[in-house]
């Protein structure tokens, strides 16, 4: 195919790729892989061109060229004419209108020394926007997905981007480590927050580093988002695991009752004794990710409904995740050398403002210290009702916790100090559309199955197969091997199947299927419930309802309201004297017995209870 000279037709987009590759010319700061066509006798003069949707939106090219060349009118009155030709195949504007547009669309480039930094500048920026569209695709998708955190880890050549969905982490696609590098420079220097400031990575990015920072990005219109960042540098070679938090800052921060929320009858009893709570320590406790934050702002905006607007609310919050109507959130702030007292918004000086500006009731984002401790205690004994969250297994472990932080047990154990505690943990929740049903005397479903080691076999190779792509395929060949089924399809190979049985059965042989299976049987057995009253179900494959085989969380609960009696058993050191008092004359289960409704009703997979608290009969 020989050169076309510019007075010939134009070449036909849609017939790029049989061109040679010489009549190429490749947009490297922009898309990559954005390819566009230029006749060779025009290449010369032509800096770079980009276009993107050539075919729909001809406004998207963009040529920058070498103004003082001599056939510069030549390739200003081609790319006229292509614009134009493109318009006319879109039903776009009259060629007058085209021809007027197309000339608005020709950035010129001076070659001299000024022309080398534009165009680095150029460069610059269109690089710059491939990384933020990169970046907020990744975005975009953890926020659809659900997901509550990014992690990007990259080790060598690749990297894995993988979102914590439902508890679980799930692999969403493998990137190189360039595009890992990119990924987190931008979250890190690059994105800004709401008020048009630098997001708070501070210094620059490098992937070594033990690093800390936030950022706010809006996508289009469909997400707000509040990202807290951290970097682990491997401090081995190259690696690095970037994880970002997401908070969804559309998500509405309307107050939920409990019960909506997924709280046990039981809790959602302890829970109302709330409504009348106007002094003492209200705690909620759990371990990370457990959902404490999530519930002590859903008690305070109760509390805010609840009093008409008539209470002062007052929250210290590190950082403030959601906002809340009518409750003042303040962000605390790093200590600082230099940091006057009008602009110290360290924990102490701010709890110290705080208690002068006549609040009814406080709240702090994690008793985490003896200085958070102490203003816990100070808050309480001034006639405050305090929020505050803390980090435990179990509710009871709330007391030894504060004594740590060096309150005493005759402070932690005062008469109306603690009116509550809360614990709770997060269980996934089932698909009601592809779970299994359990019957009693029927074999329990294999833990390691098909799908898990082809889920496992993904995260491991190099095979491009994604979890809904497994899942039509099982649909398509519902009754046969789904190894099978993949092997047919040629997704994967003879050596992987018999690799991947082998796998299953050495995974089931080393788990404890029969002590589980004597388990369940008991809990069944100890219950109230007539068989026909059970709904018990085991996690499916997935469906197009649900993310493998899940739908959400639901929380199993501990509500601790002390007495004089559970309080003295503390002071005197006889925790298991004060379980077994809790429970039986108090009405406390622990999180695991809390968690047998939601077994019979079919919420939760019981193995789920073992994965993530203790086994189905334990006492915590």
């Amino acid at each position: 195919m020989e050169a076309r000279t510019p007075g010939t037709n134009l070449i036909g987009i849609n017939s790029i790729a049989e061109l040679p590759k010489k009549w190429k010319l490749h947009a490297p700061f922009y898309k990559e892989g954005t390819e566009f066509f230029l006749p060779e006798v025009l290449r010369k003069s032509v800096i770079a061109i980009s276009g993107r949707n050539l075919d729909t939106d001809p406004e998207c090219l963009i040529v920058i060229y070498d103004e003082t060349s001599d056939i510069s009118t030549q390739v200003k009155s081609y790319i006229r004419r292509l614009v134009q030709s493109k318009r006319e195949k879109t039903n776009g504007p009259s060629p007058s209108i085209a021809k007027t547009q197309g000339d608005s669309l020709i950035k010129n480039i001076y070659s001299d020394s000024n022309s080398r930094s534009a165009i680095g500048s150029q460069k610059h920026n269109k690089n710059t926007s491939a990384k933020l569209d990169f970046a907020d695709t990744i975005l975009a998708a953890a926020m659809q997905m659900g997901a509550s955190d990014i992690h990007v880890e990259s080790e060598g050549n690749d990297a894995v981007v993988r979102f914590r969905v439902h508890k679980e982490l799930v692999d969403y696609d493998r990137i190189t480590c360039v595009q890992a590098e990119s990924f987190a420079t931008v979250c890190y220097g690059t994105f800004t927050s709401l008020d048009g400031q630098e997001g708070s990575g501070k210094g620059s990015y490098k992937t070594s580093s033990l690093l800390e920072g936030e950022f706010t990005r809006h996508i289009n219109d469909s997400f707000s988002i509040k990202g807290r960042m951290i970097n682990l540098g491997h401090n081995r070679g190259s690696g690095f695991d970037f994880i970002t938090r997401l908070i969804d800052l559309n998500k509405n921060a309307a107050a939920k009752p409990f019960d909506v929320l997924g709280f046990s009858m039981n809790s959602c009893r302890g829970l109302r004794s709330l409504d009348t709570a106007s002094s003492g320590a209200i705690l909620t406790a759990g371990v990370t990710g457990s959902g404490k934050s999530t519930s002590q702002q859903n008690m305070l905006q109760q509390e805010r409904d609840r009093s008409g607007g008539t209470r002062k609310l007052i929250s210290l919050e590190d950082p403030v995740e959601y906002a809340m109507d009518r409750v003042t959130q303040i962000n605390v702030g790093e200590k600082s050398e230099i940091a006057h007292a009008d602009t110290d918004f360290t924990f102490e000086n701010l709890n110290q403002k705080m208690l002068r500006s006549d609040p009814d009731t406080i709240a702090y984002g994690e008793i985490r210290d003896n200085v958070s401790a102490k203003a816990l205690y100070k808050g309480v004994e001034s006639g405050h009702l305090v929020y505050g969250t803390i980090h435990t297994s179990t509710a009871l472990d709330v007391f030894s916790r504060l004594r740590s932080f060096g309150l005493s047990l005759d402070d932690i154990c005062k008469k109306g100090f603690i009116r509550l505690i809360l614990l709770q943990h997060l269980l996934p929740k089932l698909c009601p559309h592809c779970s299994i049903p359990y019957h009693v005397g029927d074999e329990v479903p294999e833990k390691y199955d098909e799908l898990f080691v082809i889920k496992s076999f993904m995260q491991t190779s190099n095979t491009r197969l994604t979890v809904s792509e497994v899942v039509k395929i099982s649909k398509k060949n519902k009754g046969r091997s789904l190894l099978r089924a993949l092997q047919a399809e040629e997704r994967i190979g003879a050596i992987d199947v018999m690799r991947l049985r082998k796998k299953i059965q050495q995974l089931n042989e080393g788990s404890e299927s029969r002590g589980f299976s004597d388990r369940l049987n008991s809990v069944i057995s100890n219950s109230t419930l007539q068989e026909e009253d059970f709904n018990i179900r085991f996690r499916g494959h997935g469906c197009d309802k649900c993310l493998q085989g899940q739908c959400g969380v639901v929380p199993a609960s501990e509500v601790i309201i002390p007495d004089e009696r559970l309080l003295a058993l503390i002071k005197s050191g006889d925790i298991q004297k004060a379980s077994l008092y809790w429970k039986s004359h108090l009405g406390g289960k622990t999180a695991v017995q809390d968690s047998y409704g939601k077994i019979f009703d079919g919420s939760v997979d019981p193995r789920s209870v073992e994965e993530h608290l203790v086994d189905l009969l334990g006492s915590s």
